[in-house]
Parts: C-alpha cells; sequence; structure tokens
C-alpha cells in the first residue's frame, strides 16, 4: 500500500509540473507577444478526422490528413487526466478517510477506474503506439521524439507541410 501511495504522490507531482510548465510557456509566449501554438486542445476536425479515419479503415475512404497530433492521439492524452481525476480524487477521500466514506462510493470509482485504465493503456494505447504493423516490435519515437521524414509523410502530411513553410 505505500509504494501505491508512493506512486499516486509522485504521478500528482507530475500532473502539477505537467501544467505549471505549459501555463508558464503560455504566459511567456503571450506577454512576449510570440505565437501560441495549442496543439493538444481538441476542435471540430477531430471529429470529422475520426469519422474520415473510420471510413478509410473500413475501405471507403481515404486517409485523413493530421496536423502534429491526430484525434487519436489527443484522445489518448487527455484521457490520462481523466483517469487521473477519477482514480485521484476518490484515492485522496480514501486515504483521508477510509474506505466505507460515501457508502464504499469513492472505492468503487478508484477501482472500477483503475480496472478501465488497465485495459485502455493495453487495448488502445498499446496497439497505436507499439504494437501496430507499421511500428512493430518497437516505436522510437517514445524514446527519441523523432519521426522520419517518411513517417511524418505517411502520419502526420499538415505537420509537416507547416515544418516545410517554416524553414523556406
Amino acid at each position: 500500500m505505500n509504494l501505491h501511495l508512493l506512486a499516486a504522490f509522485f504521478l500528482g507531482i507530475l500532473v502539477v509540473y505537467h501544467f505549471t510548465y505549459y501555463a508558464v510557456s503560455y504566459v511567456g509566449k503571450r506577454l512576449a507577444r510570440q505565437p501560441v501554438h495549442l496543439e493538444m486542445i481538441p476542435s471540430r476536425r477531430e471529429v470529422s478526422d475520426f469519422f474520415a479515419d473510420l471510413k478509410f479503415m473500413l475501405g471507403s475512404g481515404s486517409r485523413p490528413k493530421f496536423a502534429k497530433y491526430s484525434y487519436a492521439q489527443k484522445f489518448d492524452y487527455w484521457s490520462v487526466y481523466w483517469g487521473i481525476a477519477i482514480l485521484g480524487v476518490p484515492g485522496m477521500i480514501m486515504w483521508a478517510y477510509g474506505y466505507s466514506t460515501l457508502g464504499g462510493l469513492p472505492f468503487i470509482f478508484h477501482t472500477k477506474e483503475a480496472i478501465l485504465a488497465i485495459f485502455w493503456i493495453w487495448m488502445f494505447h498499446f496497439y497505436h503506439t507499439h504494437l501496430n504493423p507499421t511500428k512493430f516490435p518497437v516505436n522510437w519515437t517514445f524514446l527519441t521524439g523523432r519521426l522520419t521524414e517518411k513517417e511524418m509523410l505517411e502520419e502526420h502530411p499538415l505537420e509537416l507541410d507547416r515544418i516545410r513553410a517554416e524553414s523556406d
């Protein structure tokens, strides 16, 4: 249990660091009157990209062109924060007041979300990020942070166009 609580504490620290880093970066760029790109914020485009990609996967359309992040990457990113909220708040309630607080509701939320998170990670994240046939046996981007030009052309052509336009 102590290891579980220690891991939760460090996860909380990482979340605070992550939001602080992006908030300071955002405010700094705004004060310096530099352009601010919030690529991870979902937009209406993700809905149309999802349906276009679904048609592509069913064989009746062309693959949509993604920018820096696809709808799936954004969903994967934001699902972590949903999971942390649903795990963390009930977890802190149980830690402070015990498992039977509020009729055991925090325990139910915490355990059900943990099971859902494990299945999500294995079924969605691991497939799309690591086990996808185009990436198998391993996608090294998680270590290097880089994509080849060929990968950019296939997966994020709009981002590649933006990079090329900036370098011209």
